[in-house]
């Protein structure tokens, strides 16, 4: 829906480029902007009324470490009109090449495109980048499905206006009657916005139960928002440390699923202890079985790997789901030009004391790590590597803490004081243009 017609745009700062609005609140309207690097940037500009609480939330979350889960920040001021503004990582689009929809999980609820394991994926990354607010006490205050949205196809928390360090806020239907702490808001509201994207009812249905049913998968995802959203504080998940778990024990059963209900083992009872009866009959009737040869035993068939009694089963299938999770990492760093590793690699080799020796340091040491990281997920991603392999080197190389620093860095390295070292490395690649021929920069493949 084109919204253009409802104000006039404002006018930008200098480095900034209207594409066009893309939505409107009661805080202020949020466009599509573009920065002379060519990124697609979504800049909200701020009510009057609204300036102080959103200036203090942005503060609050700037003084934070960047997180893969965490929308990221990037420029703060006033626009020309005194309105306090701030430009913020755009959601992927989820509408057509002429007409701009944000990807957020409440589009996702509607438009029905996730299958449960992937509810599941994304309940557990947002429920990561909480627990990275919450180690700084610091609370989000209003989490929904609409203020849950995907960039490169990874769900982040956004909407910060309502960050705070007493989490004293939220919306109808995602706070509890009767809240506890910040921490007790936030994870009430997970588990609502879990049932609302598993349901695909609206949060005033809870706790109906969704039009078609998959009885293992709806034992598993029920548990979960059953205990999230109880009525008693103390029936509730206390942290949300004790929610991830809960997420990742019920991203284990699902990939691996109970094969029998209770209530079938309850009707078969009198059968079972039927054949029980049947078989010591046998026995005493037969006798023991004989004792088997050498030669015998050689011909029996070797149990698989995968089925090793010291294997767990539900840690290896944790660990899969986790590990494929990060197969599509590709070592990006938000915000860059997307030439920047190349336009780096080659000022360094050409003229390396004009740079930064801090920030050179600092961005070869990423991706000397990323390369580490790259073949060690390609070792665990190899068609020949046992189970059993697979959940030794995953565990001993601690692999998912070295995702998380990775992804930790690419956010730290485009920071505020790194703006200046990375703006000249570009103009001294453009102002150069290393021996090649005039080219438009912005469009180069």
């Amino acid at each position: 829906m084109n919204i253009d017609h409802l104000a006039p745009p404002p006018e930008l700062p200098a480095g900034l480029s209207m594409i066009c609005r893309i939505g409107l609140g009661g805080a202020g309207d949020i466009f599509m902007v573009q920065d002379i690097t060519g990124k697609f940037l979504a800049l909200k500009s701020i009510n009057s009324r609204w300036q102080q609480k959103e200036f203090d939330a942005v503060s609050i979350l700037r003084d934070l470490p960047a997180h893969p889960a965490v929308t990221q920040i990037y420029q703060t001021g006033n626009l020309p009109d005194g309105n306090f503004f701030y430009t913020m990582e755009l959601a992927d689009n989820a509408g057509s090449e002429n007409s701009y929809r944000p990807d957020t999980l409440a589009y996702r609820i509607e438009s029905d495109r996730m299958t449960t394991g992937e509810i599941l994926s994304i309940m557990l990354n947002i429920a990561y980048g909480i627990r990275h607010l919450h180690d700084h006490n610091v609370f989000h205050g209003d989490i929904k499905p609409e203020n849950i949205i995907f960039i490169n196809g990874q769900a982040k928390l956004s909407d910060f206006g309502t960050l705070s360090a007493d989490g004293n806020s939220g919306t109808a239907g995602f706070i509890p009657a009767d809240p506890q702490s910040g921490y007790d808001r936030d994870c009430y509201a997970l588990a609502k916005t879990l049932y609302c994207a598993y349901s695909r009812n609206d949060a005033a249905k809870y706790p109906s139960p969704p039009e078609t049913i998959n009885p293992g998968e709806f034992k598993i995802i029920r548990k979960l928002y059953i205990t999230g959203c109880a009525d008693h504080p103390k029936k509730r998940f206390s942290s949300i440390t004790n929610l991830i778990n809960s997420l990742e024990l019920a991203t284990s059963r699902f990939e691996n699923p109970e094969k029998v209900p209770y209530r079938i083992w309850k009707i078969s009872i009198p059968a079972i202890i039927t054949l029980l009866i049947a078989g010591l009959t046998v026995f005493f009737f037969t006798g023991t079985p004989k004792k088997r040869t050498l030669s015998e035993k050689s011909l029996m068939t070797t149990p698989p790997d995968s089925a090793s009694p010291d294997i767990d089963q539900r840690e290896l299938n944790l660990a899969r789901t986790l590990f494929n999770n990060t197969l599509d990492y590709n070592g990006e760093i938000p915000g860059l030009h997307p030439r920047f590793r190349q336009i780096f690699e080659a000022v360094y080799q050409t003229m390396p004391e004009k740079l930064d020796n801090d920030f050179s340091r600092q961005f070869r040491s990423f991706y000397q790590d990323y390369e580490c990281f790259t073949q060690l997920r390609d070792r665990l991603n190899s068609p020949e590597i046992s189970d059993r392999e697979f959940l030794r080197l995953y565990n001993s190389s601690k692999y998912m803490e070295l995702y998380c620093n990775l992804r930790n860095r690419s956010f730290e390295i485009r920071t505020e004081q790194n703006n200046k070292p990375m703006n000249q490395i570009i103009r001294l690649y453009f102002a150069n243009r290393l021996n090649t021929p005039p080219q438009d920069e912005s469009h180069a493949e």
